[in-house]
């Protein structure tokens, strides 16, 4: 039974590989998305990853995150394959500590990416304060959201500049991310230890 579990935990981490491979040549446009290699990836993860892409909140403004949330699951869903492959056994808090991980993993996956996107758009705000290049208009537009709703959070009254913004935005979302990726693995801890 144990080979079986395990056997299944390896062929979804092969699976959630291939998704992470089509959800990545979707970024390319032109020959690289019409390749042989794209179809037959196409063919084997579309089907599994079109199940997220209904789901109306997994969409902030321009950005998708429905491909994240299909390879958490996939992930989660390999994390209690191999639990059980480990053990022999699945317990109650077994269960609530992998789930607990595979939704903080969703939310910090998202954190670390805005993180990013800040970080990049900061530095270019830096670089070249008054540059009319269309990446960073695109960057803008899809982190306006994000930085209005901080910024509301932590500074309602006060006018501040796209440069104090973003850096406020950016130390928020660093302190948000690495204090709550504390308090969710003392959690998942103690949920494992669950006696049932």
């Amino acid at each position: 039974m144990r080979m079986l579990f395990n056997a299944f935990s390896v062929a979804l981490t092969v699976y959630s590989l291939l998704c992470f491979v089509r959800i990545m040549l979707t970024w390319f446009g032109g020959s690289v998305s019409y390749s042989p290699l794209a179809r037959v990836l196409s063919q084997a993860c579309d089907p599994y990853l079109d199940l997220f892409r209904g789901i109306p909140f997994l969409r902030v403004g321009y950005l998708d995150f429905s491909p994240l949330v299909a390879l958490a699951a996939l992930s989660a869903l390999s994390s209690v394959c191999g639990s059980i492959a480990a053990t022999g056994a699945l317990s109650v808090g077994t269960i609530l500590a992998l789930a607990l991980r595979m939704c903080w993993s969703v939310v910090s996956s998202i954190l670390s990416f805005l993180i990013l996107m800040l970080a990049v758009r900061l530095v270019a705000d830096l670089v070249a304060p008054n540059s009319t290049f269309q990446l960073w208009a695109t960057l803008d537009r899809l982190l306006w959201t994000p930085v209005s709703a901080i910024l509301r959070a932590v500074s309602p009254r006060r006018s501040l500049s796209r440069r104090a913004g973003l850096g406020i935005a950016l130390g928020v979302l660093i302190l948000l991310n690495y204090s709550l990726g504390w308090v969710m693995r003392g959690i998942a801890a103690l949920l494992s230890q669950l006696p049932f």
